[in-house]
């Protein structure tokens, strides 16, 4: 890739107040690609403390093993209680089915992802693409690779979104708006009697969080109110049951 711009990597990313756990997601790209498929109907401490959480249990983090464990087995790790997930089995095979495709396209190498891209739209592409990965999680995972760690391949700024994320909370403080935004949101939401029903866009989502946040920011500069605009993310909405379902890639 070339004319790709360079910062400094962070030692680590704040988003769950374990100083292990947010290393990890800092320094292995698996990690944090397994978080953000974690990220769904859990909060996200839960969901981005997984990663350590499941290198523990397993001994190690590597796609390689994880692609071709017995399902059953992966299953029972991430069941082991505490449960990694409000749905271990579910996001067990969400989990092996990212390592496999990583396997498959990018030899288990999961930073191979953004470090081959040719632009911003190939990588958009690449990380649609992952299973587990859909329109709203690529977005914010555009963010943090380009936010966090300066990795902004040509035309990175058209496909990067242009309201707050995830990627924008690079302090603890930030992270505790970020949340803030979030249940105020939420909050908002149930004043006016709007239900979330569908699978796809749950409320404790990433595509939610992110329009609380950028609620939250909007309202703090202007003191008015804010509609919501968010999509669905169809590919990363976990079911309302752990059923045996192979989810589609």
């Amino acid at each position: 890739m070339t004319n790709m711009q360079v910062v400094k990597t962070p030692d680590r990313l704040p988003w769950t107040g374990d100083d292990e756990a947010d290393r990890l997601l800092a320094n292995d790209p698996l990690a944090l690609l397994i978080g953000f498929v974690l990220d769904q109907q859990v909060t996200l401490q839960k969901a981005f403390s997984g990663p350590l959480e499941l290198r523990k249990r397993l001994g190690s983090l590597d796609a390689r093993a994880i692609a071709v464990m017995d399902t059953a087995e992966l299953e029972a790790v991430f069941a082991r209680r505490p449960a990694l997930h409000r749905f271990p089995g579910n996001m067990a095979r969400r989990t092996q089915a990212l390592c496999q495709a990583l396997v498959r396209d990018y030899e288990g190498n999961a930073g191979r992802v953004w470090s081959e891209a040719n632009d911003g739209r190939d990588l958009e592409r690449r990380l649609l693409a992952l299973p587990g990965v859909g329109e709203m999680k690529a977005k914010t995972l555009l963010a943090v690779l380009g936010k966090r760690f300066g990795i902004k391949p040509p035309g990175w700024e058209d496909v990067a979104p242009r309201h707050p994320t995830l990627g924008d909370a690079d302090t603890p403080e930030a992270v505790a708006a970020y949340q803030a935004g979030k249940r105020a949101h939420k909050a908002e939401l149930r004043a006016r009697g709007l239900a979330l029903t569908s699978a796809t866009h749950r409320p404790d989502g990433p595509e939610l969080r992110e329009e609380a946040f950028m609620s939250h920011h909007e309202k703090g500069k202007t003191g008015g109110d804010m509609k919501s605009g968010t999509g669905k993310d169809t590919k990363s909405g976990a079911s309302n049951g752990d059923s045996k379902t192979t989810p589609k890639k």
